[in-house]
């Protein structure tokens, strides 16, 4: 199992690929290098319920329910990449997949479920059977009292440091037989014990920097977003400050035209006493 996060533009392809939508050329859209068989590409399915519409237009319907930054970067679609087990027998598959998804979906609320594709047709050399359960990820603000969208708070630490077990025990029990979840080491081949551990360490430390880099990533750009928000806040302030003194100025110039003509001398003195200055300073 791995997880990534994705932008709403971001989204639009992804969605593509999970369908197997194809390209004006009349190609299969493709995620990465993934090797389609074109032979079995019937056989896959979309476990997720039937909503009506496409997964795009579900994504803005549950966006305008829930409370959501206004920003191009916010990543508001969450995928899982749910593997099948190499010694899963394949008349299990089915059944490993439905139990997954049921798993997914009591943790993430099905409401916020985008899609959840069983992908059959991908060569075995380059790809197992796998799932992919999109989401938008949406969690319960205690403060505010509202929903709202937050990647980093749905798939923190602790989440992904649970899930991968927690997984693996909800799905033994479905299945009435062991599960154990693809990973990195799986594909390596037979590896010895030193060498298998450094292998898991490097790609833990690999992990760990990634999620590192991208936590800073995203307090970076909520604090930028709040900045906008306060110079947007300033500026709309300075407007309407300077809109008063140009309504005081027409007072002023309608009920004591005098005293206007004595200000504005006085401004214009300034102004050449400030253009003096600046060519004595230039010479």
């Amino acid at each position: 199992m791995n997880i990534q996060k994705y932008t709403k533009e971001a989204s639009g392809h992804l969605f593509k690929h999970f369908e197997r939508a194809k390209d004006t050329h009349g190609n299969y859209i493709k995620f990465g290098n993934r090797d389609i068989d074109l032979s079995k590409t019937f056989l896959n399915y979309n476990v997720a319920p039937n909503r009506g519409m496409n997964q795009s237009e579900y994504l803005d319907k549950r966006l305008s329910e829930v409370y959501h930054l206004k920003r191009k970067d916010l990543n508001v679609m969450c995928s899982w990449v749910i593997t099948a087990p190499n010694d899963l027998p394949p008349e299990k598959r089915h059944q490993f997949f439905n139990a997954a998804y049921r798993f997914m979906a009591a943790r993430y609320g099905e409401e916020n479920v985008l899609s959840a594709y069983v992908h059959l047709d991908e060569n075995t050399e380059k790809g197992h059977a796998h799932m992919h359960f999109s989401f938008i990820p949406v969690i319960y603000d205690k403060k505010k009292n509202r929903y709202k969208v937050s990647a980093k708070e749905v798939i923190n630490k602790m989440e992904l440091q649970k899930i991968h077990k927690e997984a693996e025990t909800y799905l033994s029990k479905a299945l009435k037989s062991s599960v154990h979840l693809l990973n990195g080491t799986t594909k390596q081949g037979n590896k010895t014990i030193a060498e298998l551990k450094m292998f898991n360490d490097r790609i833990e430390k690999e992990r760990e920097d990634f999620r590192t880099l991208s936590k800073i990533t995203e307090n970076l750009a909520d604090d930028i977003a709040e900045k906008e928000q306060k110079i947007e806040e300033l500026k709309k302030e300075q407007d309407r400050l300077n809109e008063i003194c140009r309504k005081l100025r027409e007072l002023i110039k309608a009920l004591f035209p005098d005293v206007m003509k004595l200000i504005e001398k006085d401004r214009e003195k300034q102004r050449e006493r400030q253009r003096e200055k600046i060519l004595s300073i230039s010479r």
